[in-house]
């Protein structure tokens, strides 16, 4: 048996939409455009426009600072196809403000079929997704440098290394090692060693700030730096001595050690053009003997390999 409809009033509809603690909109189609005609109280709430600043204007406004986002995509295609969606976009309240709207479409038609109305439901999602970031931030972040972890060097250089296969454009490696770092440590405490471990990543991450650098941790005492050579490689191998002599002239005392008595750093390179089955790894493997080799040869400098026979590499022009 089927069960009953019952009507319910129109002014308990309307008492519902106004206690409701998501914001609700309902806007006309009119041509291609849907204008609002109905706002509820918890969409002032969210954005702080009035019911009255809003009527008869298109949906697009809250993301009219923000237009280049997937979800705008999504949202364009659920209009075109007029289908429902549920989408996570960034949106703007009147006083400029930016926050993360959880925003619900589905559309309305008549009788005939016709599309007539999107309702959309909306909540701030702001507090959650900043909270997802910060989770994110923290399984890709080392704690301590604030530089991106050796997890997050190992989800981004599979990536990186496939373009320049494709590419065939030429990759290069530093890998920087802290001189006497052991030493360090057991003379002047894990808290000393800390505290100079920060202040090279710091000199790391200001010198190679482009944003096709791949910057990282790679583990204890050394760092990363992967970019790309699209000009004279001596440039690349200038900015990285550049780095080792700011490194030095941070003038972090380390009396123990036979190189100098401030703290410095070695470090290796290997730049070349990646062939079609090699791997990161191969490339990983020979920038850490370079830098070995700056160990064995005193420490505190830069040692370069290229144009070694190997079989992953085509050597760089």
């Amino acid at each position: 048996m089927a069960k009953k409809s019952v009507k319910i009033p129109s002014k308990l509809l309307s008492a519902a939409l106004a206690a409701a603690v998501d914001g609700v909109v309902i806007a006309e189609k009119s041509g291609s455009d849907f204008l609002i005609i109905y706002t509820n109280p918890a969409f002032e709430k969210i954005t702080g426009y009035s019911q009255e600043e809003v009527l008869g204007k298109d949906c697009r406004m809250l993301n009219q600072n923000a237009r280049d986002q997937d979800a705008i995509a999504t949202i364009r295609k659920a209009l075109r196809e007029q289908q429902p969606c549920h989408v996570t976009l960034l949106n703007h309240r009147k006083n400029g403000d930016a926050f993360w709207n959880e925003l619900s479409l589905s559309p309305v038609f008549s009788d005939e079929g016709e599309l007539t109305h999107y309702i959309g439901v909306q909540k701030d999602a702001t507090e959650r997704v900043n909270q997802r970031k910060k989770i994110e931030e923290m399984a890709t972040k080392d704690h301590l440098t604030k530089l991106p972890n050796r997890r997050y060097y190992n989800e981004e250089i599979s990536q990186l290394w496939g373009v320049h296969q494709r590419l065939q454009a030429t990759i290069a490696f530093a890998f920087i090692d802290i001189d006497e770092f052991k030493k360090y440590n057991d003379n002047y405490g894990h808290l000393e060693g800390d505290k100079a471990l920060k202040a090279v990543a710091k000199k790391v991450s200001e010198r190679f700030v482009r944003s096709g650098d791949l910057v990282a941790r790679f583990g204890g005492e050394e760092f990363v730096i992967v970019t790309t050579l699209d000009s004279d490689p001596d440039n690349f191998i200038e900015a990285l001595d550049e780095l080792r002599q700011s490194i030095l002239d941070l003038k972090i005392e380390n009396k123990y050690s036979e190189v100098s008595p401030y703290i410095t750093v070695s470090i290796g390179v290997f730049y070349g053009v990646p062939r079609k089955n090699s791997r990161p790894s191969d490339f990983v493997d020979l920038a850490d003997s370079a830098m070995y080799e700056a160990k064995r040869s005193g420490k505190n400098q830069v040692k370069v390999v290229n144009n070694v026979e190997n079989g992953a590499f085509k050597p760089a022009s």
